[in-house]
């Protein structure tokens, strides 16, 4: 970006003299060239050529080359963006006038004036778009909440609390959660899983990841229900199906309990096949629906927007409670990476977490496993099965993979049924395993990696320890 960008009438902050003297502390090859990139990118950088210098230096530094006036006068000869400038002269004098020292909060402020570029910008697109009478809302709006979402992970990172005082908070913490007075954690509605992890603590990014038909769904869904049951606020964000359906899961489930000999089957209320007395059934289930659930459909939400609905979701209530989005790769990209997946995807891991980390409330994301599963012998799932981007291993605190034997043996079932040979064998694997969910730890960043298994009826859409009493 440069002057000849900025829009008439609206003046955008910048400032040169900021600009060279963070370039000279990186030229002169002081001692904290880590901490100045790691304050600031190639393009906070307003005025040329220094924007080029800047991606230059980066270049160099992620070489572990040495960074000099001659080194990135070398890297930058055929470009000849220098030239009006006196050329390799320009890039002595700047590090000759490298500040004594301060140079990492120069390079801070720097940051912050793109920002704020970027911020004015975004609002005067918002501006515009909220002028047009055919644009709606929330479409116009994306680009100042993209904005703001962007400047509080940035702001956030650079938040610190002297160590002594940090200490003092944690053993209070401590405390109290020993006195009884404070809940570390939300259920996942699994006392098994829930021993494995800790439970949902605030701040977390937890990913439910499988393969379809593994039941991403089902799990995302008892942990929204059980942790609303015990009345923790509960936001689900279900961007792959409408509420209405995610409701004949939930009543099913609801149901199960009481009923796990004849269980209801969700899959009845889209197909017409349930009758007046399930329906019954149904309707009394539902009178244990928990109002600390809310769920929004809605299969085009960005990260941003859901961050914003859920900054305000959480901004009403008193305690902490739990985002449930289903899943991560439905949610749509922002404006920044668009067409490139890979880059969608890490941005959208990246403020899921950091959507958990300004709300201090766990973040439960489930995500699709690669199709190379499928084409492997052994289908239980690894953290390099994780789909479009390895973002999502690095952002998540708790990965939990989830392998549904019976999904594979249902694929081996007999054309022919009982007449075929080969039936009484498949039957036998069926019976053995179609209540059968493997849970594996892939990742704890503050525990141990473990598997285990869970009962669940797929059709009831019911997960639980152990096989209620009447169940198969």
């Amino acid at each position: 970006m440069n002057a000849s960008s900025l829009p008439a009438g609206v003046p955008l902050p910048e400032n040169v003299d900021l600009e060279q003297a963070v370039l000279g502390a990186l030229l002169c090859g002081r001692d904290q060239i880590d901490e100045i990139i790691g304050a600031c990118r190639p393009s906070d950088f307003f005025h040329d050529p220094h924007p080029a210098i800047a991606e230059a230096v980066w270049s160099l530094y992620d070489e572990k080359s040495p960074i000099t006036p001659l080194s990135v006068n070398v890297r930058l000869e055929n470009r000849h963006i220098l030239d009006e400038l006196g050329g390799h002269a320009y890039l002595g004098s700047l590090a000759l006038a490298a500040p004594a020292g301060g140079s990492v909060a120069l390079a801070r402020s720097l940051a912050d004036l793109r920002m704020r570029r970027d911020a004015i910008l975004a609002a005067q697109q918002t501006q515009e778009g909220l002028a047009q009478g055919n644009t709606a809302i929330l479409d116009a709006m994306k680009p100042v909440l993209a904005s703001a979402d962007y400047v509080a992970s940035q702001l956030g990172k650079r938040k610190f609390v002297p160590i002594r005082q940090a200490a003092d908070e944690m053993l209070q913490r401590a405390q109290e959660r020993a006195e009884g007075k404070s809940v570390v954690a939300a259920t996942t509605g699994l006392e098994a899983l829930d021993k494995a992890i800790g439970g949902l603590q605030g701040g977390d990014l937890v990913v439910y990841a499988g393969r379809p038909g593994m039941g991403k769904t089902a799990l995302m869904g008892t942990t929204a229900l059980r942790a609303a049951m015990v009345d923790r606020p509960v936001l689900f964000f279900s961007l792959e199906m409408t509420q209405e359906a995610l409701l004949h899961r939930i009543g099913t489930d609801l149901d199960y309990d009481g009923h796990s000999d004849r269980p209801l089957s969700y899959s009845w209320f889209r197909n017409g096949s349930i009758r007046s007395h399930e329906i019954e059934r149904m309707a009394l289930a539902m009178r244990d629906l928990p109002e600390s659930l809310t769920i929004i459909e809605n299969g085009q939400m960005t990260i941003q927007e859901i961050a914003a609905f859920s900054r305000s979701f959480a901004a009403r209530q008193s305690m902490m409670g739990v985002v449930v989005i289903d899943y991560l790769q439905k949610v749509s990209a922002g404006d920044r990476y668009r067409g490139n997946r890979v880059q969608e995807v890490t941005e959208i891991s990246g403020a899921a977490k950091a959507l958990a980390m300004t709300l201090k409330w766990p973040v439960v994301v489930g995500a699709q496993l690669n199709r190379g599963i499928e084409n492997r012998e052994e289908k239980r799932p690894n953290l390099t099965d994780l789909r479009e981007s390895g973002s999502i291993e690095q952002d998540a605190d708790v990965v939990v993979g989830l392998y549904r034997p019976a999904y594979y043996v249902e694929k081996r079932k007999p054309a022919a049924g009982p007449q075929d040979p080969a039936w009484e064998a498949w039957r036998a694997d069926w019976e053995q395993e179609k209540n059968r969910l493997d849970l594996h730890i892939l990742k704890n960043r503050n525990g141990a990696e473990d598997s285990f298994s869970v009962f669940c009826d797929m059709r009831a859409s019911a997960i639980r320890d152990a096989a209620p009493r009447g169940a198969p």
